[in-house]
C-alpha cells in the first residue's frame, strides 16, 4: 500500500501539469485557484500522514535483532 502511495506522490506534479495543459488547450483557463489550493492541501495532507506512520511504525533501538548463523544455520532476525 505504501509504494502505491509513493508512487501517486511521485506523479502528481506531472499529472497536474498534464491536467493543466489539457484544460489550456480545450480554451479554458487552467482550474481555478480554489481547486489547485485544495489539490496542494491534500498533497500535504497525505505527506504529513505519512511522515507520522512512518514515525509510528519504527522500532525502538536495541529491539531488533539481526539475523545470525547458528550451527551452521541463519536464525532470521526479529524483534523483540
Amino acid at each position: 500500500m505504501i509504494r502505491i502511495i509513493e508512487v501517486a506522490v511521485f506523479f502528481a506534479p506531472a499529472l497536474a501539469f498534464l491536467l493543466w495543459r489539457v484544460a489550456i488547450a480545450r480554451g479554458l483557463d487552467g482550474p481555478p485557484p480554489r481547486q489547485i489550493a485544495l489539490i496542494f492541501v491534500g498533497l500535504l495532507a497525505m505527506g504529513a500522514g505519512l511522515a507520522w506512520y512512518a514515525a509510528e511504525d519504527r522500532l525502538g533501538p536495541g529491539l531488533y535483532v539481526p539475523a545470525e548463523l547458528v550451527d551452521g544455520r541463519i536464525v532470521q532476525g526479529h524483534s523483540r
